[in-house]
């Protein structure tokens, strides 16, 4: 509601201060062309009902200035003539190149796979829905059947704020989406300057709220190496990010490990969600060392350790209750405890019941029959640290004294006991008792195993790159993955259409030598490759069929293609409604 009152605002402002179909030109001053030798600068937009495109030659120098440090200077023979190298990392275009073409086959396999995959979920997900029995089960247990959702089966899922993604996460999404984009035709520019190619001009063309960036080149410029460079740069920011995150190499945690200290014993809370229960007894900067009895920093990894411990439902034993090694018992009186008839706090239909009492059903077996338990409602706090009389912890009643036995909190009371260590305020450390299931906290609580040496440095910062790192990383695949598709108005079909016509074409290399004449390097990487294919009768075959070829391969992903958004969207609607 809020997202769609933001663009409501948005688009009546555009309206209101711009006229539509209106195009107007900012240049520079007469005086101003007159001092700098480069062309005037312009900026234009156009404005419609939902569309806004703004055209510039405001960034047209900047491709040629970042390639200019790498121009290497060469010299002519017998001559103290010097001039810059043609094709400035052409290697690094060559290899984008070749990827861009191997990227090609990879996404038509993908696309079918992803159309196979989703065809698959759907028919699983109508075929259940006719054969599913009534299910009669109480509303108090629902939460312990829970299960997966249908579209988390899907090999490419859409990303819409609100439904496949939190509404939260959206200024990251926008974030990672423009800057994608923008490296993206950034690829295509330098690429283009390299190959001494003017840019005429980028853009940005916004409907609604999706904005989509490009360059305009001349139209003779179009060639593999230019066509591929913007596929070719979103895989090395994909390899780039995939260094930095910590789901990867890691080296952003190592640069910013100047600023952020480690926490001892556990994981530290950054934030609570503010409609949580657990909110007011978890402010920030806390350190959480256990959960129930498993140590957090037990392992080199505790936010794994906690993530895992948080998703895994308790483990069952063939009573379906009974201690652990990360849930021990109590060693308690058995006189406490009734066989024949278990208490009211036992036998109520929900375990979550609104009460006044803060008792909750123990569970202790019978040493002398496994499968017998007798029960007892108990105050818990008086076990939980920092009780200054705890009871001993046992595994089994095998420790436990005289009349007494190993008890455990009944698996239906769904207890999670989170220890909080001692801080500048609260010199002892204390339990928070969450009665609930284990994931919400996941879900409710945000923690790190680093903390801000500087008061200045946002908690949230680490938590925060890490997301737009995975943000980044995912967009990055998808703009490349949308470009390599030989559609019209995508770089898949320049890509194939540059690839047959260099197949199709022969070498004409004129290697010309002599007194005042300029030696041309030698074939690179690209040059040989495609000579190489030039071999297989079946590609050359394939090149002088270059628009067959095209208009076929175009069919087949847009039908492909249809299939797969069709059957998606219906999956993940039968999985929002479930």
């Amino acid at each position: 509601m809020f997202l769609g009152a933001g663009l409501v605002v948005f688009w009546l402002l555009l309206h209101i201060f711009l006229k539509p179909s209106e195009d107007v030109a900012l240049t520079l001053s007469p005086d101003s062309r007159r001092r700098s030798s480069t062309p005037p600068r312009s900026t234009h937009w156009t404005l419609s009902l939902l569309s806004l495109h703004i055209s510039t030659t405001a960034f047209n120098h900047l491709p040629p200035a970042l390639i200019q440090p790498f121009r290497k200077r060469r010299r002519r023979k017998l001559s103290l003539v010097v001039k810059d190298d043609e094709r400035p990392l052409s290697w690094f275009w060559e290899m984008g190149a070749l990827a861009g073409v191997v990227g090609l086959l990879i996404a038509q396999g993908v696309l079918a796979w992803a159309a196979l995959k989703s065809v698959t979920v759907l028919l699983r997900l109508l075929s259940a829905d006719k054969t599913a029995a009534p299910r009669l089960a109480k509303r108090a247990v629902e939460h312990a059947t829970k299960r997966a959702s249908p579209a988390a089966e899907l090999l490419l899922r859409p990303v819409i704020p609100g439904l496949t993604q939190p509404l939260s996460a959206l200024p990251l999404l926008l974030a990672a989406l423009l800057f994608a984009q923008i490296f993206h035709e950034l690829g295509h520019a330098l690429a283009a300057a390299s190959e001494s190619i003017p840019v005429l001009s980028a853009g940005v063309h916004l409907w609604i709220a999706l904005p989509t960036f490009y360059v305009a080149l001349p139209s003779s410029a179009p060639s593999l190496r230019i066509s591929a460079a913007g596929v070719w740069h979103n895989m090395v920011l994909v390899l780039v990010v995939w260094l930095l995150s910590s789901e990867g190499g890691g080296v952003g945690r190592v640069l910013a490990s100047g600023f952020f200290r480690g926490v001892d014993r556990g994981v530290a809370v950054i934030e609570v969600d503010s409609s949580s229960p657990l909110h007011p007894y978890l402010p920030a900067s806390s350190v959480i060392t256990h959960l129930d009895d498993l140590e957090l920093d037990s392992s080199s990894k505790p936010l794994d350790l906690w993530a895992t411990y948080l998703i895994t439902l308790p483990t069952t034993s063939s009573t379906s209750d009974g201690p652990s090694y990360s849930s021990l018992g109590w060693c308690l009186p058995v006189a406490d405890f009734s066989i024949s008839i278990p208490p009211p706090c036992c036998t109520s239909a929900a375990p979550l019941a609104s009460s006044t009492s803060h008792d909750l059903c123990f569970a202790m077996d019978d040493p002398l029959e496994r499968d017998r338990q007798s029960h007892a409602c108990l105050d818990p706090l008086p076990l939980f640290y920092p009780s200054k009389v705890i009871p001993q912890r046992c595994l089994d009643g095998k420790k436990c004294g005289q009349g007494l036995g190993c008890a455990t909190l009944a698996r239906r009371e769904m207890v999670l006991r989170i220890g909080v260590g001692p801080n500048e305020r609260e010199k002892v450390g204390r339990t928070v008792v969450w009665q609930g299931r284990r994931s919400a906290v996941l879900h409710h609580v945000s923690v790190s195993d680093s903390l801000p040496r500087f008061w200045w440095v946002p908690k949230t910062w680490l938590r925060g790159t890490e997301r737009f790192y995975s943000h980044l990383l995912s967009l990055s695949l998808a703009v490349a993955f949308f470009n390599l598709l030989p559609l019209p108005h995508l770089d898949g079909s320049e890509i194939l259409t540059s690839f047959l016509t260099a197949i199709a074409s022969t070498s004409d290399r004129n290697l010309e030598e002599g007194l005042g004449i300029l030696v041309p390097p030698p074939p690179g990487l690209l040059e040989n490759v495609l000579e190489w294919m030039r071999g297989f009768r079946w590609l050359s075959r394939m090149a002088d069929a270059e628009e067959l070829i095209g208009r076929r391969l175009r069919v087949w992903t847009f039908a492909v293609g249809a299939v797969l958004v069709t059957t998606t969207a219906a999956v993940e609607i039968i999985s929002a409604s479930r």
